[in-house]
């Protein structure tokens, strides 16, 4: 498949969508192919394809701006648009209308199978990619006509074109439109990016609820009360001049939640600030006591009785730790994967005492339950509180109170530098947490699950001129909502 120099834009928008899903859509006499997918759909894009759209025409720009992007663009089709098709010739006649890019359910959550499906401009548009080089008709289903082509399967139903990476879940897609009832539509869509630009030309829907069921490993987590709120998750991707614009709404139901069910602390009048090291990605987190006891809640939930059991071994109370952390946290990571945590403590000594606690504890406890290689040694650190956590498989990491704050970091030698560390404001950030640093180690994390399908080199040559990125989320009981910005060099 060949990707012409004119629409880098439409192989951008799904390299940015690719890392959040994998495509969706299409069926007969369909107001929209947001109808071929089921109302609870996990996951689903539109993508705008309007070459006249000046969203689009920015991602054209900022697309043709990355080194080897032809290449990356050409390979990211790939992954959703069968290699058998040329792109000039047979699927750029199909654009000018949004392409939908969905995940239809569970099973190919699970798998990364895909639906995608794009009204083309009229039938006779759609045809023509019937009659094209290597496309073979091989059937039909629900009243739309089923190809074959080299790399994929197709199916076109009047002007709908869908793809899949099976036919089975192509002849899904099909059936769900046939049905009429149960389908997504542009309302459920348009609800749960409300309040996201609707210009965007790449806007990712998710059904909470949905994905949490399809995962068997967290079901009892959505016994706590907040992860049994979620509802949808609303993503929209905007080029801005140089920069490329990232805003979110994960939406909850606030009937019944209170501020202490958040997993991040209700927005505050001042926002935290960030403890940015050179290379390094930071964040702050204002009253970070609230996610540590969130964290409390997963965890008992997930393992009932287990977080009071090892409170009652350790002889300690996490609340009680958690009223202690002051009102800021800074984590950074760094590039080798390392990270580093400091925390504000309102009393250090009694911190100090509870992990005194756990070091004298916890080797008797693991043996008693037949656990090696966990221990808390104490360091040699006349004035601080310094110890080193062991875990099999894992880094030793340093913890301890060194000055009155906690800190926690790989390297010894940098605890003294990391409790000393001066931390500053991010202008025009607000909410509870703030992020700033390198963008690079952020979308490496988000694009790290593409580099089989598109190559390593390639996606080192899409990260290479990201800059700094700036972003920060705040919090209700109405949901979680964010704003990152990623400057390109």
């Amino acid at each position: 498949m060949r990707a012409p120099a004119p629409l880098p834009a439409l192989v951008g928008a799904l390299a940015l969508t690719l890392p959040v899903l994998v495509a969706g859509c299409g069926s007969e006499e369909a107001a929209s192919p947001l109808d071929y997918l089921p109302s609870n759909a996990p996951m689903v894009a539109v993508v705008t394809t309007d070459p006249d759209d000046p969203g689009f025409q920015a991602l054209d720009q900022l697309v043709n701006g990355f080194p080897g992007g032809a290449q990356l663009a050409e390979n990211a089709l790939g992954t959703v648009l069968p290699a058998g098709l040329d792109f000039e010739d047979q699927i750029a006649p199909l654009l000018g209308n949004d392409l939908v890019v969905g995940v239809p359910d569970a099973e190919a959550l699970a798998e990364e199978g895909f639906v995608a499906a794009i009204q083309a401009p009229d039938s006779d548009a759609a045809q023509a990619l019937a009659d094209g080089t290597g496309v073979s008709e091989v059937g039909e289903a629900e009243g739309a006509t089923i190809y074959e082509v080299e790399g994929g399967t197709l199916a076109i139903d009047d002007d709908i074109v869908l793809f899949a990476d099976t036919r089975e879940r192509l002849e899904a897609a099909l059936v769900q439109r046939a049905e009429e009832d149960g389908s997504l539509d542009q309302q459920i869509f348009d609800e749960a990016l409300a309040d996201l630009p609707a210009d965007a030309p790449v806007r990712v829907y998710a059904d909470a609820p949905a994905i949490l069921a399809a995962i068997p490993e967290v079901q009892q987590a959505r016994s706590v009360a907040w992860i049994a709120a979620l509802e949808t998750l609303g993503l929209a991707l905007s080029p801005e001049g140089d920069r490329l614009g990232l805003e979110l709404d994960l939406a909850t139901d606030p009937a019944g939640l209170t501020d202490a069910d958040l997993p991040i602390a209700a927005s505050p009048g001042a926002p935290p600030r960030v403890l940015a090291r050179s290379g390094e990605l930071g964040a702050g987190i204002a009253e970070p006591g609230q996610t540590l006891r969130f964290g409390k809640l997963v965890a008992d939930a997930l393992v009932p009785g287990g977080v009071g059991l090892v409170e009652s071994q350790l002889g300690i109370d996490v609340d009680e730790l958690a009223r202690q952390v002051g009102d800021e946290a800074f984590l950074s990571l760094g590039a080798d994967g390392g990270f580093a945590l400091r925390a504000d403590l309102r009393d250090p000594r009694g911190f100090e005492a509870a992990l005194a606690r756990i070091a004298r504890l916890l080797p008797l406890i693991t043996a008693a339950v037949g656990i090696e290689g966990i221990a808390l040694d104490p360091v040699d650190a006349p004035g601080d509180a310094l110890y080193v956590l062991r875990v099999p498989d894992r880094a030793p990491l340093t913890v301890g109170v060194v000055g009155g704050i906690l800190v926690a970091v790989e390297d010894p030698g940098q605890a003294a530098e990391l409790a000393g560390a001066a931390p500053r404001a991010v202008p025009g950030a607000e909410g509870t947490v703030v992020v700033r640093g390198d963008g690079q180690l952020l979308l490496e994390q988000v694009l790290s699950p593409l580099a089989g399908l598109l190559g390593g080199p390639l996606v080192n040559a899409f990260l290479e001129p990201i800059g700094d990125v700036e972003g920060s989320l705040e919090a209700d009981t109405s949901g979680i909502r964010g704003r990152f910005t990623l400057t390109l060099e």
